[in-house]
């Protein structure tokens, strides 16, 4: 990217009012913003909290073809000419309508394009309506005025949610974006909804809070789907991976190195694509123990016991304090299983 500020070019607005049905009510309509100083003013209070939240980064789904309908219609905003523009803004705003349902209350749905040298930014923002009044003069009594009541959008007050999405006009650019949403957090589980999944139609990049969340969550999924034999599988992968030294891992390199095939592809199942299936990030050790909801204690001797948390206390005592702590765990054995390695398939 050049060096410099990003400089807004133009703006579009549309209302929004949820549909979830082709059959609903017509595509909502699509206009041009003048990018005055009044405009640009409420939306640099609008988007000053957006700008300090983290945002979740976020991959479109694209196709075989590498093709998808919301990154075309970025492009056309981003560099599209005369018409072009309106026209895609006019094709994300139905797409968002069809991806709301009734229970949400209609929106104003706007979208900039800044410059840069020869790079585009193009930001998506969600504002709720608000109800407000008016103070009106009385026509019959001029000491006498009625409040009237007023759907508006106030973009100083309430930004709900952002996705924003940057580069030139080139086949690798405007597929990988950011995301937040203030209504909820910037939590990506948060932002989860419409507005990723079925607007966007993205997953998210992984990073390293997601990446070791999306290893706790698929090692649940492949022990819920798995046998007797596959469940004691996936604890061993789990205590493993805890023992392992190496920090960098990808989903794809543990379902490789560390289960077998019945299992891996439940595993891989877990990535919504597959820049996120083969990304690499730090794996938190601390939180996978907390996703996975189970303990696992080392002994002096070199045994390792898992639990699930529910267990301590109950089949499995802890006694003692700090390094003095022991532990006796007491219950009927359902299998046995001898292995020399948990890394082999």
């Amino acid at each position: 990217m050049a060096n410099g500020s990003w400089i807004l070019q133009r703006g579009y607005a549309s209302i929004i009012y949820p549909t979830r049905s082709d059959d609903d009510a017509e595509a909502p309509e699509a206009f041009a913003l003048r990018t005055d100083t009044r405009f640009r003013q409420a939306l640099a209070v609008a988007t000053e909290i957006a700008e300090r939240r983290p945002m979740s980064d976020v991959v479109l789904n694209m196709s075989d073809q590498r093709e998808h309908p919301v990154r075309e219609a970025l492009l056309k905003l981003a560099f599209g000419q005369t018409r072009t523009p309106l026209a895609a803004m006019m094709d994300l705003a139905t797409r968002l309508a069809k991806s709301t349902d009734r229970r949400t209350q209609p929106s104003l749905f706007v979208v900039t394009v800044d410059e840069r040298a020869e790079s585009r930014r193009v930001s998506m923002y969600v504002f709720p309506e608000e109800s407000t009044f008016a103070l009106r003069r009385s026509n019959q009594e001029s000491t006498e005025a009625f409040l009237e009541h007023v759907d508006s959008f106030v973009l100083e007050s309430r930004l709900r949610k952002v996705a924003r999405f940057e580069g030139k006009n080139i086949k690798t650019h405007f597929i990988a974006g950011r995301v937040v949403d203030l209504q909820i957090g910037s939590s990506p589980r948060g932002v989860a909804d419409y507005w990723v999944t079925d607007f966007l139609d993205a997953g998210f990049a992984i990073n390293d809070v997601k990446g070791t969340t999306m290893v706790a969550d698929g090692l649940r999924l492949a022990f819920q789907k798995a046998d007797g034999e596959g469940r004691q599988r996936v604890m061993e992968v789990a205590m493993a991976l805890m023992a392992d030294s190496r920090r960098a891992w990808s989903l794809e390199r543990i379902a490789r190195e560390y289960l077998p095939e019945s299992l891996s592809s439940v595993f891989r199942s877990i990535a919504p694509n597959t820049d996120t299936l083969t990304g690499r990030f730090m794996l938190n050790k601390d939180l996978l123990r907390e996703r996975i909801n189970y303990r696992v204690f080392q002994l002096t001797s070199g045994v390792w016991v898992s639990s699930p948390f529910d267990e301590v206390g109950r089949s499995v005592k802890l006694e003692g304090e700090g390094k003095k702590q022991t532990l006796t765990a007491r219950g009927v054995i359902e299998s046995e299983r001898v292995r020399s390695n948990a890394k082999r398939a």
